[in-house]
């Protein structure tokens, strides 16, 4: 089987890690509803913050944080796929993210889908993996997406696995996938850290932030939370001098 073709996973339990707009926008709802079983769902307990400024929306969103400790990890949803096919569920999770056709690969210099094997998982073979590291070196400009987002320290590494741990669920005691897929963002660094809540929600509360905020609150409203969300909120809500 050449590499472009789709990894060979019958049996395999494959889930997507969902952060941000991907739950609630409805830009995503065909990709939701094609691809996702939402009755499958997991709250789980992830290292994400709010660390990049998004040119597209004008503001801030989700990034994985891999060298935040336990007690400052946020909350995401683990969502079942419908398929078992790793390449062909990580190319409609990059068309759905990137709002493209799904026929450029799964990476751009800003963002690309990762994989997360479970480290338990008995079905998840050694070739499965080889698989898909041939899938993300097989086109010169997606190697270099990856090798850039991995300097970058944006949870992936240069072979397209996320560097996070396994997601522990927030409710029962394990999460019953094989591998993840999951949307890796380059984030904004200042002096090489993250934006502190002080200035994420000064920037909502600009005029134009004002509109952009429904980011904030919506994933809130889906359960997607990070650390930081309490300190945002304050100062949201704090009236302007």
């Amino acid at each position: 089987m050449s590499v472009s073709q789709d990894v060979a996973t019958s049996g395999l339990s494959l889930g997507v890690l969902v952060i941000g707009s991907l739950r609630w926008d409805p830009e995503r709802d065909e990709w939701r509803n094609a691809r996702l079983d939402l009755d499958d769902s997991y709250r789980v307990q992830v290292p994400i913050c709010y660390g990049r400024f998004a040119s597209t929306r004008q503001s801030y969103t989700m990034v994985f944080a891999p060298d935040q400790p336990e007690r400052r990890f946020g909350q995401a949803i683990a969502i079942r796929c419908k398929s078992h096919g790793l390449v062909e569920e990580a190319k409609c999770l990059w068309a759905a993210e990137s709002n493209s056709s799904g026929d450029q690969g799964v990476s751009a210099g800003w963002g690309c889908v990762g994989l997360l094997p479970n480290p338990n998982s008995k079905r998840l073979l050694s070739g499965e993996l080889r698989r898909w590291r041939d899938f993300v070196s097989e086109c010169g400009s997606r190697r270099s997406n990856y090798r850039t987002l991995a300097a970058a320290n944006a949870g992936v590494d240069e072979e397209g696995f996320l560097k996070i741990g396994w997601p522990k669920p927030v409710a029962g005691s394990s999460l019953p996938f094989d591998a993840l897929l999951g949307t890796a963002t380059k984030p904004t660094r200042i002096h090489s850290g993250f934006l502190s809540p002080q200035d994420i929600a000064a920037e909502w509360k600009t005029t134009h932030g004002k509109h952009e905020v429904r980011y904030f609150w919506n994933n809130r409203k889906h359960g997607i939370c990070t650390y930081q969300d309490k300190e945002i909120e304050n100062y949201l809500l704090r009236p302007d001098r």
